[in-house]
C-alpha cells in the first residue's frame, strides 16, 4: 500500500470509530453538549466581533447549528451558507429566517442556498469574518478530518492564499468524542484556528508548540 492509500485508509478507520463514539451518546447528552458548544462559540471574540458568519445547516450526526443560525441573524450579522458546484464550494447570503427554511437539499444530503444568492468574497480590508466548519474528527493542533471531499480544505486554502487570514478566522465544532490527540493529515489538509467542544476550546499554535486549552 502506498503512502496516499495508507493515509486514506487511516482516515476512513478514524471516521468509522468517531461515528460509533457519537452514536453511543444519548440524545440528552448530545443536546446538553450542543448547548455548551454554542455557548462557548458565541462567547468567542472572533464571533462577537465578526460582521459576517459563514455557517452551515447541520445534519443529524453533527453538532446542531440551528441556535447559531438564529443568533447570527438576531445579532445583525451577515449570514452565509455553503453551496457546492463540482469541486468548488462557495458561501451565499441568507437574508433572514425565511431563507433558512427555503434551503435546497444537495444530493450529498446537506442543505444549500438557492441559486442566485449573493456570494461571499474574501475581504480586502479588515472586514471580520468567522467560518464555522463541520468535521468528522479534530485533534489538539486543530487539524481536521472532514467527510473526504476536501471542500473546506480548498475553501480555507483559498482564503489564506488571498491574504485574508488575519480578518477571517475558522472554528471547528465537534463533540469531545470526536477530538483526538492527533489525526492523520497531509499538506493538503487545512487546519482551523479553533476547535470547540462541550468541554473546552483548543486554539491553534502556528509554531506547533503544545496547544492552548
Amino acid at each position: 500500500m502506498d503512502e496516499r492509500s495508507a493515509l486514506r485508509a487511516s482516515k476512513r478507520t478514524l471516521r468509522e470509530a468517531v461515528e460509533r463514539d457519537v452514536e453511543a451518546m444519548s440524545p440528552a447528552t448530545r443536546r446538553a453538549a450542543d448547548d455548551s458548544i454554542v455557548d462557548r462559540l458565541l462567547a468567542l471574540p472572533e464571533w462577537t466581533q465578526a460582521a459576517e458568519v459563514l455557517l452551515y445547516r447541520s445534519l443529524p450526526h453533527e453538532v446542531a447549528t440551528e441556535a447559531l443560525l438564529q443568533s447570527a441573524l438576531e445579532a445583525g450579522k451577515k449570514l452565509y451558507l455553503p453551496r457546492v458546484s463540482g469541486r468548488t464550494m462557495g458561501f451565499y447570503h441568507i437574508p433572514g429566517a425565511l431563507a433558512v427554511s427555503q434551503l435546497v437539499r444537495h444530493r450529498f444530503g446537506m442543505f444549500e442556498p438557492p441559486a442566485g444568492s449573493a456570494q461571499w468574497h474574501a475581504p480586502g480590508g479588515e472586514r471580520r469574518t468567522i467560518v464555522v466548519c463541520p468535521g468528522r474528527a479534530y485533534d489538539l493542533h486543530c487539524n481536521r478530518i472532514g467527510h473526504g471531499s476536501g471542500y473546506y480544505d480548498r475553501f480555507l486554502r483559498g482564503v489564506r492564499s488571498a491574504g485574508a487570514g488575519s480578518a477571517v478566522k475558522s472554528a471547528g465544532i465537534c463533540y469531545e468524542a470526536q477530538l483526538r490527540e492527533s489525526v492523520p493529515s497531509s499538506p493538503s489538509d487545512e487546519p482551523v484556528d479553533f476547535v470547540i467542544t462541550e468541554l473546552r476550546i483548543v486554539a491553534r499554535r502556528i509554531d506547533r508548540e503544545p496547544p492552548i486549552e
